[in-house]
């Protein structure tokens, strides 16, 4: 459970930032990051790497990854 509690204060931490800062690069970048790979959830991580992109990012894997996904 205490793996489980940290990744609910993981996220909220994350979204809190992105209320913070919606425009921040990094912020989505972690959250998709965080979606993917501790939640398993690529519906989430598509959201926040397609914002990180649409602002900019310009990290390949990423744009590789939604390709994937679209197909």
């Amino acid at each position: 459970f205490t793996g489980n509690h940290q990744f609910v204060e993981a996220e909220q931490a994350y979204q809190t930032g992105i209320a913070l800062q919606p425009n921040s690069l990094e912020g989505h970048f972690n959250l998709g990051a965080f979606y993917e790979f501790h939640k398993k959830d690529l519906l989430q991580a598509r959201i926040h790497y397609q914002k990180y992109l649409d602002l900019g990012g310009k990290d390949t894997r990423i744009q590789q990854l939604l390709n994937q996904l679209e197909q």
